[in-house]
């Protein structure tokens, strides 16, 4: 099989939506059987460029995206390719993406992050709601029709939202991980909640109240994830323990918010851009040079989880410090608005 042809399958199948198999895209394309389509894809009958330009056209693949020209690389965009219109909206896409990239057993998935990485805020539901709230705000025009942060009536259908957040929750716990964290993880969290608070967004104490419990449990969750080197599932226990993480302290490189998923066969960069979304591609390229950058990050990096006790106790003692000032602003607010 040329490497066109099967980079080109290889792109299909990540871009198709969820419930169109390949060989039936293949097929309905290009007019021809099941069996000749599945010859098509393993490679033992060979691709026109007639049928190469049908496919690329129809499956909506940049064609410099199957570029191997040293430098040059494809990436994609959803907020561009698909406007996300609300939160569900945007797990859905997430849950696209992940269904494609968790078809290996075990795939690893390397996290970069200035702030906390959103699959934790996953097993808290109400700080959930808060970023995607924020998102919604700043980026999804939601002002038309938010006026304040509704912990108990946030989505219109709770239910597919509870169950959207699950299945996100489950992949994350299903693969391994290396994260890589600073010190300011929080930050961006607690500086939302004193934003909200000024802006007269949150209007009851019991909003605020449950997000402060929510932030001390955070803070609880992070660190007995990292004694214990195992993703949990706060509200699941039995699916802890599965899977390891590795979490490594950074202090000297800005990283941004970046993810490398590297298996035998998929290999795949996202970074944030326009957050909440991402900017993504699957160059060979760019996956080799972005996973030799973070091993030269990790060799300057201190490992905080498992055996890291000394580096692990600094660490947290320095983010409870973090969290104790932030609390000290929002109760003030809090007084100030709600006594």
């Amino acid at each position: 099989m040329s490497n066109y042809q099967s980079q080109t399958f290889r792109q299909l199948s990540e871009y198709l939506d969820g419930g169109i198999s390949l060989c039936s895209f293949v097929s309905d394309c290009l007019q021809i059987g099941r069996s000749t389509a599945y010859k098509k894809i393993n490679g033992t009958s060979s691709l026109s460029l007639e049928e190469f330009f049908k496919l690329v056209h129809r499956g909506n693949i940049p064609i410099g995206s199957l570029s191997q020209i040293t430098g040059h690389a494809m990436f994609q965009i959803d907020g561009i390719k698909r406007q996300t219109i609300d939160p569900l909206d945007y797990f859905r896409v997430i849950l696209h993406h992940l269904g494609h990239l968790t078809t290996e057993d075990n795939i690893p998935f390397t996290y970069l992050s200035q702030e906390i990485p959103f699959y934790h805020l996953l097993n808290f539901p109400h700080l959930t709601s808060l970023k995607l709230f924020v998102w919604e705000v700043t980026n999804w025009n939601g002002q038309k029709r938010t006026t304040s942060l509704d912990l108990d009536n946030q989505h219109a259908n709770l239910k597919a939202y509870n169950r959207v957040r699950t299945q996100l929750l489950d992949y994350y716990l299903q693969c391994p991980g290396v994260e890589i964290w600073k010190s300011s993880i929080l930050d961006s969290t607690i500086e939302q909640i004193i934003y909200l608070l000024y802006s007269g967004l949150i209007k009851d104490r019991s909003t605020i109240d449950r997000l402060v419990r929510s932030l001390e449990n955070l803070y609880t969750y992070l660190y007995d994830s990292c004694t214990s080197g195992y993703k949990i599932n706060v509200n699941n226990p039995e699916k802890n323990n599965l899977h390891n993480i590795e979490v490594y302290y950074n202090s000297i490189v800005n990283t941004g918010n970046t993810i490398i998923i590297k298996g035998e066969k998929t290999h795949r960069v996202y970074t944030m851009l326009d957050t909440p979304n991402y900017l993504n591609t699957s160059s060979n390229q760019v996956t080799d040079h972005i996973s030799a950058w973070v091993d030269n990050i990790i060799v300057h990096s201190t490992k905080i989880s498992r055996e890291g006790n000394t580096a692990r106790r600094n660490y947290f003692r320095k983010l409870r410090m973090t969290l104790d000032q932030g609390l000290k602003e929002i109760n003030q607010l809090i007084r100030r608005q709600f006594d």
